[in-house]
């Protein structure tokens, strides 16, 4: 339990490829920090910002929200929303064609789109979650049924157009309610990212590994439309044909009890996992 200071404002109520398999999921590899720059919307007009980016990998805290005065180009060179950031570093841009492109470059460079891209909904990642349950290495329990995880990945093939990398998008949308003690006191509950308790098993050929799998390589939260948390987290690994990707993603579960009258409000924290995907990447 942590107690924190309240301040003056004290109520503030995220099998590509070659073919489109039944289920899909990805994470990135064991890579740490940023992989390089990111993309944004492949039609090259970038959307709405999803609010200030937070790099898990460096410690930094990102770009600031964009200023309103125009929408990222992407290849402009220039800071067009006057939030910080140019072009592949902005996240408006993170899913651009050339960006994501940059990003498996600095992975797994030489490598050129292979397939079409595969959208994971809401339905299939519960479904992935429910069969992967509880990894036995975990020491919190998984909980498929709050939020609503939703996924895009691309792959990435070399010259013999035989799968070599794997880019993914999860976006994770949880929930934040609030509810009445008392006339002055409340309850708070709210889900925040936690990288360091991302569980992944990948299976390929002769070898595989389970457990940790480092930071993303891009990360965001921000204000869910309707409510809630919008969590981005972006990252690449290197695949080959045949690899079973099973993934949870880390996250933490806090309530808040925050009563007017007291200094402090009190804080639990309880780790668990919310939204699990399953891949496996095709034969070209």
């Amino acid at each position: 339990m942590r107690a924190r200071q309240l301040g003056p404002v004290l109520f503030v109520v995220l099998m590509l490829g070659c073919g489109t398999p039944a289920m899909g999921a990805i994470d990135a590899g064991p890579s740490r920090g940023d992989a390089g720059p990111l993309g944004g919307s492949d039609s090259g007009t970038p959307g709405v910002d999803a609010g200030p980016g937070a790099d898990s990998g460096s410690g930094d805290t990102g770009p600031r929200a964009d200023a309103g005065v125009m929408p990222e180009v992407c290849t402009g060179g220039l800071d067009e929303d006057g939030d910080t950031a140019i072009d592949c570093a902005d996240n408006d841009c993170w899913t651009f064609a050339d960006c994501v492109a940059a990003d498996v470059a600095h992975m797994v460079p030489g490598l050129v789109p292979c397939g079409d891209a595969i959208e994971v909904d809401n339905a299939a990642s519960s479904a992935a979650c429910a069969m992967i349950g509880t990894p036995a290495t975990a020491t919190y329990p998984t909980d498929c049924a709050t939020g609503s995880l939703t996924a895009a990945a691309h792959v990435y093939c070399n010259a013999s157009g035989a799968p070599a990398a794997l880019w993914l998008e999860e976006r994770l949308i949880t929930p934040e309610t609030t509810e009445m003690l008392g006339p002055r006191r409340f309850r708070r509950t709210s889900y925040e990212r936690a990288s360091v308790i991302d569980w992944e098993r990948q299976q390929s050929g002769f070898g595989a590994r389970e457990g940790g799998t480092g930071f993303p390589v891009h990360e965001t939260q921000a204000g869910a439309t309707g409510g809630g948390t919008l969590f981005t987290v972006i990252t690449v690994r290197p695949v080959m044909h045949g690899d079973v990707l099973s993934r949870l993603l880390g996250m933490q579960f806090i309530t808040s009890i925050i009563d007017f009258d007291l200094p402090m409000s009190m804080d639990t924290r309880s780790n668990t996992h919310l939204g699990g995907l399953i891949i496996t990447v095709p034969t070209p």
